[in-house]
This record gives structure tokens, sequence and C-alpha cells, in this order.
């Protein structure tokens, strides 16, 4: 290896601590010599000085996603551990590009959101047949799949893949996600998943009317009902967080459900099943170990913010909770009875828009 560029190499390895920045120059140099010194050499001599390097920090740059969909498969890849593709920049066949990359064999997290991976009813399935012979599968442990279209089949029919080291899996809007009964009751379902989110995924009617043709279409096939959270849950004992924002239901029989004794951080609407919620909230045996409450506001319902804070204020005095993120509205009303007391135990912020 050229002794000039090794030690430039090794000069941004040790001499700065781990940053996006010191990432940006590391394999921008390291693609730059790639015809120039030997790749897999270059890998592995990184990679032996990364290893309190954060996986986020680690993300695939421009020029190298550029490369993997030209059909490059480079030893340098290895380097990487996370993958965003947002906002529609691949279809179903550069996903299928992607996977078939062998060097990418430790990303552990990968965001698709907002793309679309089936094209058609007929093709659900190739993004799955793409995602099982990845070279990824055994680090996987972050998926996030956010508007990607994705249709009760195609969600069946990741019970096919070996997702068993997921931590955590994020399907937000995609709506027909009832398929997520079969995959958590496959062989292959996560063994130690810890969040999941399922905002914008609404309980709908059970029958409704096609916007085109006028006709009443069964929905039931599809959309996910509160029995159907039940056996969901009860399939994912080791869940520390939970979204469940815009899911229209009843969730006092969940709270009750052993499985969610550990739940440490839980997302909702609460103007969907307003007082159902309240009255989870309120009672500590309910959650026991929750920390952190997001309450979001989706403007479906009115929130009575009197009792909304009588509930909280309860809450905060007989359990462990420290981190509560209210719409804006709600914090305004409950500024004033903030003590000093109640914020050194709790921090309050703005809860996120779910829209």
């Amino acid at each position: 290896m050229n002794d000039r560029r090794f030690g430039e190499i090794r000069s941004l390895l040790h001499s700065n601590p781990p940053s996006e920045q010191l990432w940006k120059q590391l394999t921008s140099l390291l693609w730059g010599w790639r015809n120039l010194l030997p790749a897999e050499m270059m890998a592995s001599y990184c990679e032996s000085h990364m290893s309190d390097w954060p996986d986020d920090l680690r993300t695939i740059s421009k020029g190298w996603l550029k490369a993997i969909l030209r059909g490059d498969d480079n030893p340098l890849f290895s380097l990487a551990r996370t993958l965003h593709i947002k906002n529609k920049q691949i279809n179903q066949d550069k996903f299928s590009t992607i996977a078939a990359c062998r060097s990418l064999s430790k990303l552990s997290s990968i965001d698709l959101s907002s793309n679309r991976l089936v094209n058609t009813v007929d093709d659900d399935h190739l993004w799955i047949e793409d995602l099982k012979q990845s070279p990824f599968l055994d680090t996987l442990e972050h998926l996030y799949l956010h508007m990607c279209s994705l249709n009760t089949d195609a969600i069946e029919r990741l019970s096919e893949v070996n997702l068993q080291n997921l931590k955590s899996l994020e399907l937000d809007y995609n709506f027909q996600i009832i398929g997520l009964l079969t995959f958590f009751k496959s062989a292959h379902a996560p063994r130690s998943l810890e969040h999941l989110s399922l905002l914008g995924n609404v309980n709908y009617p059970e029958t409704d009317t096609h916007h085109n043709t006028g006709t009443n279409v069964d929905r039931r096939r599809h959309y996910l009902r509160p029995n159907h959270l039940e056996d969901l849950l009860e399939s994912i004992p080791t869940l520390r967080s939970l979204d469940l924002t815009m899911c229209k239901f009843d969730p006092l029989p969940l709270a009750r459900q052993h499985h969610l004794a550990k739940l440490q951080k839980l997302s909702i609407s609460i103007d969907f099943s307003q007082n159902a919620w309240l009255k989870l909230i309120q009672d500590p045996s309910y959650l026991p170990e929750l920390h952190e409450l997001h309450i979001r506001y989706t403007g479906y319902g009115q929130l009575d913010l009197d009792k909304l804070w009588s509930v909280l204020e309860q809450r905060i005095h007989t359990s462990e909770l420290t981190h509560i993120a209210l719409p804006q509205h709600a914090l305004t009303h409950i500024k004033p009875h903030l003590t000093e007391e109640l914020t050194r135990r709790v921090h309050f912020s703005q809860s996120m828009s779910p829209f």
C-alpha cells in the first residue's frame, strides 16, 4: 500500500473522534483511491480501527449508492452499516440490485421509506425474494418501511424472511398490515424486537365505499382490528417501545396484557378513544415501567385539557414517568401547573405532528 496514502487514512482514523464529517472524508478518500490501493486491504485495515464507531455514522453515501446501482460490488462497501434511501429514490428493480451486492454484508439499519417496493398486485413477492437472498440478513437490526405501499400479502410474505435479529420495525402509513399476524407467529419472526411503530395504520370500518366506483369494499381482510392487536402484541414479549398513533381502537384490553408490562415508551393519539386512554394512563398498575409518554393530536376530536392534566399529574406522582410529550396547545394549558419540582422530575416537550 502506498505509504503516503496509507498515512492519510491512518491519520484520519487515529487523530479524530468518530463523526459524520470524518466518515465523509474517509469514504471520499478511499473511493478516490479505489483503483490505486487494494480495496480489501483498505477495508480490513479501516474496520480494525472502527470498532467504537456508531453504526448510524457509517451511512452509504450518494456516490457509493450510485456505484451500487450500476452493479459495482466493491469490498469498501462492507464498511457501511446504514442504508437510507427515502422518498421515491428507488423502485423494486433497484432494490433487487442493492440486495444482490454481496459487499453489503454488515448493514445493521435499512430505511426504504416512501419507496414503492410493490409495483403491482401480482409482483408483491419479488422484493421479498430479493430480501431473502440479501447478504445483510444476519446483521440487520433496524428496518424502516414507512409509506412503501405494502399490502396485506406483501407483509404476510415477510414470514418467509429470516428477520430474527430485528430490534426495530416501523411500518407507518402502509394501512394494510394485518399480515403482521402471520409474520410474528412465523419461525422467522424477530426474537428480541424492542421497537414497533404502526403509526397511521388507522382502524377503518369493516366495509367502506370505493372512492372511484362507489361500490362497497370489504376491508376486514386488510385492516387491523382490536383483537388483532392483542394477538400481535402477545407475540412480542420483548417490546419496549410502541407507536400506535392514529390507530383507532379501545386500548384497555391491550393494557391488561402482561406482555406489555415492560413497555417503557408509548406514543398515541389521545383524541382517538380519549376516555379509555386516560383511564389507562391514570392507573399505575397499567404499563408499570412506562418512562416516556408521547401524546399526539390528530384533530379528529376535542381534548379535555383539564382532565388530561389531572390524569398526568396523578400518573407522575405514582409512577416512574420521566418524559411527557404533548401537543403545543396542551403544553400551553398545563404550563401554569408546572412547578419547579415537577420539571425536575419530568421533562416536558412538544410532541411531533403525526402528519
